[in-house]
């Protein structure tokens, strides 16, 4: 399942009828007639470009009104730069500077150009532009509407410099075109330092502040994790959905009674229904403690002891997610009930989580993002969505049940407490050396794990961790010494491994390369003076592999599965001289080594090869038969056996005779 992130900002806008050159240059009037929002409540066609509000649906952006929609409402008497205003905050929707705005952004930003779009007004009269407008006006009106805002002056400085981008790159016609930019800047400090971009990088010093988990730490910690969620969970859910039942004893026995007698009575129902219960490990068998070290209370004896097994629990469930999803704390925090979406059918579908990103949205509400998961852990969520649909007190729709006093059975929890405790009370902390189990260090193993195992891994990434470009994600690799080290460590186990399987099948292997290889092979061991039966040992492989292969004198690459090329950098062959061109790949290239698992392949391409040849349309066809026949010698040359295991074919021997 891909994983999505929704920005809404620009969702409901039809980019046909708002393309950079309409942008630009529609007139005002055709212009405010655009559509610019979806239907809402409160704009049932949806908001046009020139309405006094551009409103968002609840169902796109579940918070107030306020906080979805932009207020034109102090500039709407202004016909010329209210629609100034209103290209602008399209610009950012649409055609972004660095990234698409979404709508808290677009509200900050409207917020405060519209205070200083009125004020310029105020001076410049109701039907002034920006263009209109001066360096002394534009710095009156300024001051005056950041007088009150402090280190945001700088802020408002930034917004004022993006309208200048956007006209001076032709995106906007109308800007301060009488105003220099570096006279914003510096206006904006109160000094001549210039204004400060924003930051295109992202905290570098804190990438490498946490490391991935140390393995032993995951292997440890992860037993005991797969045990709560596996073993404990299911009986816990058992035995929290008998609570109803339970209550209603005690509110039957306690009916007239004083609020002590009541909790008495609620504490005998407990403690002689836990007491009556058999805990059982995997296999079935009575389950009297854990099999390693543990703080909880086990098997509890009261619901107090009940809830804090549960949270060991839920810090279990919480590492694992952290794991599987690379998830920042705030999105594995913030998960609902509802955040489980099925497997849909079919042997490859798997379960995926839904929740909402909030670093890079800006939005209340966050941005709606999911993860796919594995089944072993959509089963354990699943787990948990039944335990909180019965414990939470608050009326949320939260995944997870607090333990804390403050926030007894509420929906809010502290997630990095979960982990803390975990590894404290189960005496991991020494295998964390000497650091601790913060959240991010999930995301950093994440990373760790599919660099050294997935081709393509920085996309990957990119899209499983919510970044805004594949810069940081880049960073965030490699600024990991053990994963650049370990990188290192893979790429030269790769290839050594490739040289051994090339040198240990070369016998059988074909093509011009395999013919070239064995004459270096044998050169190398005659100079040696190695006996012919001594050759095929494995030492004596291994010297020729560590002499000839694996010192960087040949460049093995596996192109396809059981083709090898040899071809080095900068030296000459089929394809360009610098990189290997796939495409034009021969079996009579100097450099093509056919291994014997691709023998197979070879065969059922020469059948293919032949039934297509004796195809009618194909012998009428001179370039496609002369192309099939070419395609033909090439297979049948690559293994000897090949010929003659087809020998007996006389299509075979129709087609390379006539070629």
């Amino acid at each position: 399942m891909p994983i999505v992130r929704n920005n809404v900002a620009s969702a409901a806008i039809d980019r046909q009828s708002i393309t950079r050159e309409a942008l630009f240059g529609l007139p005002d009037d055709r212009l405010a007639e655009c559509v610019v929002t979806a239907p809402s409540d409160e704009a049932p066609n949806g908001s046009k470009v020139g309405d006094a509000l551009w409103i968002w649906s609840k169902d796109q952006v579940p918070t107030p009104l306020s906080k979805r929609s932009l207020n034109f409402t102090a500039i709407d008497h202004l016909p010329v730069l209210g629609m100034e205003l209103r290209r602008c905050m399209l610009a950012h929707m649409l055609f972004p500077l660095e990234r698409y705005a979404d709508i808290a952004g677009l509200r900050k930003r409207c917020i405060y150009l519209t205070r200083v779009a009125k004020l310029l007004a105020e001076v410049g009269g109701v039907d002034c532009s920006f263009h209109s407008v001066s360096a002394d006006q534009f710095q009156a009106a300024f001051d005056t509407a950041t007088a009150d805002l402090g280190d945001t002056r700088r802020v408002v400085g930034r917004y004022i410099c993006e309208l200048q981008d956007l006209g001076q790159r032709k995106v906007i016609p109308g800007y301060l075109s009488q105003v220099d930019r570096e006279f914003i800047v510096n206006l904006s400090l109160n000094t001549f330092d210039g204004l400060p971009e924003r930051p295109e990088f992202h905290q570098e010093g804190d990438f490498g502040q946490w490391q991935p988990l140390p393995d032993d730490y995951v292997a440890e910690a992860g037993r005991r994790w797969v045990f709560y969620l596996e073993v404990i969970l299911p009986q816990l859910v058992s035995v929290i959905e008998q609570i109803p039942a339970l209550e209603g004893e005690i509110a039957e026995r306690g009916t007239g009674r004083a609020e002590n007698t009541i909790a008495m009575y609620r504490k005998q129902v407990w403690n002689k229904s836990l007491g009556d219960i058999g805990w059982h490990d995997d296999l079935g068998r009575d389950l009297t403690e854990m099999p390693f070290q543990t703080k909880a209370v086990f098997p509890p004896e009261n619901f107090s002891q009940l809830i804090e097994l549960l949270s060991v629990c839920q810090g279990a469930l919480i590492q694992v997610l952290m794991l599987m999803t690379g998830g920042r704390v705030s999105e594995v925090e913030t998960l609902r009930q509802d955040c489980l979406v099925p497997a849909e059918e079919g042997e490859a579908a798997i379960p995926a989580l839904k929740g909402r990103t909030f670093k890079l949205s800006g939005l209340t509400a966050g941005d709606a993002t999911s993860w796919p998961i594995p089944h072993r852990v959509a089963a354990a969520v699943e787990l948990q969505q039944k335990i909180a649909a019965v414990l939470l007190s608050d009326g949320s729709n939260s995944l997870w049940v607090s333990n804390n006093r403050q926030y007894w059975l509420q929906g809010k929890i502290h997630a990095y407490h979960h982990l803390e405790v975990f590894a404290r009370d189960h005496g991991l902390e020494p295998l964390l050396g000497g650091t601790k189990v913060h959240p991010h260090r999930f995301r950093k193993s994440v990373a760790r794990l599919a660099v050294l195992s997935l081709t393509g891994a920085p996309l990957i990434l990119r899209d499983i961790f919510g970044h805004a470009d594949i810069e940081g994600t880049l960073k965030y690799i490699l600024s990991n010494p053990s994963i650049r080290e370990e990188m290192r460590e893979l790429a030269l186990d790769t290839m050594m491994d490739q040289a051994e399987t090339v040198a240990h099948d070369l016998d059988d292997a074909g093509g011009q390369g395999a013919d070239n290889l064995r004459k270096i092979r044998d050169g190398f061991f005659d100079k040696l003076k190695v006996p012919k039966n001594e050759r095929a040992q494995r030492h004596r492989m291994d010297e020729f592999v560590a002499a000839q292969l694996a010192d960087g004198a040949v460049d093995l690459k596996m192109i396809f599965p059981g083709i090898v090329c040899l071809k080095p950098k900068s030296a000459t062959g089929l394809c360009s001289k610098d990189e290997i061109n796939t495409a034009v790949c021969r079996p009579n290239c100097h450099n093509f080594v056919a291994l014997p698992n691709f023998k197979e392949h070879a065969e059922r391409t020469i059948g293919y090869l032949l039934d297509e040849l004796d195809r009618p349309e194909i012998r009428k066809n001179p370039l496609m038969g002369v192309w099939y026949k070419a395609q033909l010698k090439d297979h049948v040359d690559l293994f000897g056996d090949l010929k003659e295991r087809f020998a007996a074919d006389k299509r075979l021997a129709a087609a390379l005779g006539e070629g």
